[in-house]
């Protein structure tokens, strides 16, 4: 697990590392910053298989149906639902496994 604090500096890892199994985003990211939508994006160019979860925050499950990436859909969270965050995770991460054993 990596943790970084803008979506600039998880697009030079993305590009360092061989594989990224999930990716926990936010859609909002610090100004001159790629968005999470675009971080999402770009993760799945490196590995379509990627799990991506967006932390909601304003955003919420309405919001996302229009959100355009290829491969298995996003997965919202609520921001601050450590416990959810963690179940949908877990989850995610099954589901990709036994998808592409």
């Amino acid at each position: 697990m990596v943790a970084v604090p803008n979506s600039m500096t998880a697009i030079g890892i993305l590009g360092r590392e061989a594989l990224v199994s999930c990716l926990i985003t936010a859609m909002r990211m610090p100004r001159g910053h790629p968005h999470g939508l675009a971080l999402a994006r770009i993760a799945r160019q490196h590995c379509y298989q990627t799990v991506v979860i967006f932390l909601a925050g304003e955003w919420s499950a309405s919001n996302t149906k229009g959100l355009l990436l290829d491969g298995a859909p996003p997965i919202v969270c609520p921001e601050g639902d450590v416990a959810g965050l963690t179940n949908e995770t877990r989850r995610a991460l099954r589901s990709a496994s036994a998808d592409h054993p």
